[in-house]
């Protein structure tokens, strides 16, 4: 077979990919080189580590040049094994080895060839796991024997030697073990080569020489939107007071913002803005981050409000791409129109990124492709309601915000309730003067233990003066008897994780227009949802949390004074409810700060949650997260055990609501069949909507 009849992919000649691939990933790390000090953050000189990157991207797709390869891309029965990225990645080995590159640059080349279709492993897993059979002599030799000679010539492969290839490789293994760095920075520089290669990879495969656009968003989109606000309440000036302090305040050289005040003031908008502040230039991306999808919803309305839609992504495991399909057009689908929304939106090629926590942070530890976070230097990172993050992960998480500053990646972190184990530069100044001490929404009053017939009863009681009231239990158990407890001759509605999204939405929307004053509901309402009552009675949990849930408590003054009440739920074993969700640790702790102040004013919700945050840090100190070490070590085999959410019990289902979505799913399995199992690849099935 002649030299320019090998393919990389259908229609895509392998020269031309490899060389492809390298001019995009070169041009990629020119633009992070113009932001970031390689040598200041690597310990490597920028030329070090663009050779290493070159090698790699111009020979990521070596082993593709067998003939067992070309076979297969072909339809045919390749009659050998026809996989290509371990050759690749020990001739790429081979190569920086004779080029004289450090070991921890040659590791790096070969991490992020031979899994580039995958997830990076762990050294002594990647290279010593004899049962992954990942270096495999003979296998490598009938490669070897079948590579294109025309292509020996053209990557100039004389000089490969399997068996001392192999060798060096162990050797450049000890060599990076014995490093001494005591931070994440070569964890890093490998997640970004590999970010690097991989959405170079992407992009030439389905782009060819075309380009992906980005569009921009400005400082002026969101004044225009702000000024539309009324000014006349209260709670409308403080609002307007605030949102000023953030117009006028001037950045520094600072890496990490924070962004504090109370429930309800604006702060998406006022983070939004001081993001774009922040923006090393018009094209650089801003990633809104927030804990759970509900309220992930509801930031990115308000974004596409102010952005247009084409401007803003959504990336949760729920989320409508952009680009949707109807069912009438499914019948004449451009595929190569898909791919490419499909790659858009995988490499965040948008200036405006809404996404949760756990798929940024799950992301960013472990050894995911994380292609996007080449996109992220020069851009701004917002973590909203950061206290959200399980307490066992704080030590991670501050590991990981506090490396991001030198990746040129600004970090905005924002709450009403900020834990004590993270800093930044405070954005707004007094802000418990200004704020905390002024407001008089509510208070928080706390009345003990509780057997869950108990609470049945006293909540029949409470609701006889006829206030609107929201009940936030820890369980979905709990949460439903309750709700059939109460909903006997009442207009009652539910919410939880287990509600679908289309009804949430218009059980939250019905709830703000004062169709509905009673709601049992989960922990999903108490972070961010826009919605009010008069009271809310919640189950006992972190001290953060309670907070949290009175900002859903007389949120816009529209009363005098509205009521927090908190309870301990006990189940028929004793056991505190809240122990199985929080731990036992937190619910004790925030019963030792309920016991001692009982009955307490919004004015004073700051001062006690600092007490709160001192006794966690006291309990925290000295133990070791195990996670940061694997950070250090790039452990990428035991970091994948980090999780925000231990869903080792969850599956994933597809529920077939009513008739139309019956519809939409036959109309799916018709187009499957046609397009030989695409939707399983999880491409089609993302882009299908009912008009």
């Amino acid at each position: 077979m002649a030299l320019n009849d090998l393919l990389s992919h259908p229609g895509r000649k392998l020269s031309d990919h490899l060389n492809g691939v390298r001019k995009r990933a070169l041009t990629k790390l020119k633009r992070v080189s113009e932001i970031v000090n390689f040598k200041k953050v690597f310990d490597f000189e920028f030329d070090q580590i663009k050779v290493a990157l070159e090698i790699a991207a111009k020979l990521h797709d070596i082993g593709k040049a067998t003939e067992y390869f070309q076979r297969k891309i072909r339809g045919e029965n390749p009659r050998g094994p026809s996989d290509h990225s371990l050759l690749s990645s020990l001739v790429v080995v081979n190569k920086l080895i004779e080029l004289q590159l450090n070991p921890e640059l040659v590791y790096a080349g070969y991490a992020i060839v031979r899994h580039h279709h995958g997830r990076l492993r762990s050294p002594e897993k990647d290279i010593l796991d004899e049962e992954a059979d990942y270096i495999t002599i003979e296998k490598l030799k009938k490669q070897i024997e079948k590579v294109n000679e025309g292509f020996i010539a053209h990557a100039e492969l004389f000089k490969f030697k399997l068996k001392e290839t192999i060798a060096n490789l162990f050797r450049i293994f000890f060599e990076v073990r014995r490093s001494t760095r005591k931070d994440p920075s070569y964890y890093f520089l490998i997640k970004l080569l590999f970010s690097i290669l991989v959405a170079s990879d992407r992009e030439d495969a389905i782009l060819g020489e075309e380009d992906l656009q980005v569009g921009s968003i400005s400082l002026t989109q969101v004044d225009h939107y702000i000024s539309s606000f009324k000014k006349t309440t209260n709670i409308d000036k403080l609002r307007s007071k605030f949102h000023e302090e953030i117009r006028d305040f001037i950045p520094g050289d600072e890496g990490i913002y924070v962004v504090k005040a109370p429930t309800g003031i604006g702060k998406t908008l006022a983070n939004i803005r001081l993001a774009l502040k922040l923006l090393k230039n018009d094209h650089s991306t801003v990633v809104y981050s927030l804990p759970f999808i509900n309220i992930i919803e509801q930031t990115a309305s308000v974004a596409r409000e102010v952005f247009g839609e084409e401007n803003v992504f959504e990336y949760h495991h729920i989320a409508e791409y952009p680009g949707k399909i109807s069912l009438e057009k499914l019948e004449d689908i451009d595929m190569a129109h898909l791919a490419k929304l499909d790659l858009k939106r995988s490499v965040w090629y948008s200036p405006f990124v809404v996404i949760t926590f756990v798929s940024f942070l799950e992301n960013m530890v472990g050894g995911s492709k994380a292609p996007f976070l080449h996109r992220l230097v020069g851009g701004v990172v917002i973590l909203d309601e950061v206290q959200s993050i399980p307490l066992e992960r704080w030590r991670t998480v501050k590991e990981v915000i506090e490396f991001l500053p030198k990746l040129g990646i600004k970090v905005i972190l924002s709450t009403a309730t900020l834990p004590l184990i993270f800093s930044g530069r405070a954005v707004v100044e007094e802000v418990e003067r200004k704020y905390f001490s002024v407001l008089k929404r509510t208070h928080i009053r706390y009345e003990g233990d509780f057997q869950l017939e108990d609470l049945l009863n006293y909540a029949e009681e409470l609701l006889k003066d006829g206030k609107s009231t929201l009940f936030i239990m820890n369980t979905v158990k709990s949460a439903e008897t309750l709700y059939d407890k109460l909903a006997d001759n009442r207009k009652i509605c539910f919410l939880s994780s287990r509600v679908l999204p289309i009804d949430r939405k218009k059980r939250i929307e019905e709830i703000r227009n004062g169709k509905v004053k009673l709601c049992v509901s989960t922990q999903v309402v108490e972070a961010g949802v826009d919605v009010s009552f008069e009271r809310v009675v919640r189950d006992i949990g972190p001290l953060d949390a309670i907070i949290q849930a009175s900002g859903r408590c007389n949120r816009n003054f529209e009363r005098t004074k509205g009521e927090v009440i908190v309870v301990s739920l006990k189940d028929e074993r004793e056991v505190y409810l809240s122990s199985y969700i929080y731990g036992g640790a937190l619910t004790y702790l925030s019963k030792e700060i309920l016991a001692e102040f009982k009955h307490f004013e919004e004015k004073e919700f700051h001062d006690v949650l600092e007490k709160y945050y001192q006794k966690i840090l006291g309990q925290l100190a000295g133990v070791e997260d195990k996670h940061v070490k694997y950070l250090h070590e790039i452990n990428f085999d035991d970091l994948s055990d980090f999780r925000l959410i231990n869903d080792a019990n969850q599956m994933t289902f597809l529920i077939l609501k009513d008739t139309a979505a019956l519809s939409i799913y036959e109309k799916l399995r018709e187009v499957d069949e046609r397009y030989e199992g695409l939707a399983r690849h999880n491409l089609l099935s993302l882009f299908i909507w009912r008009n």
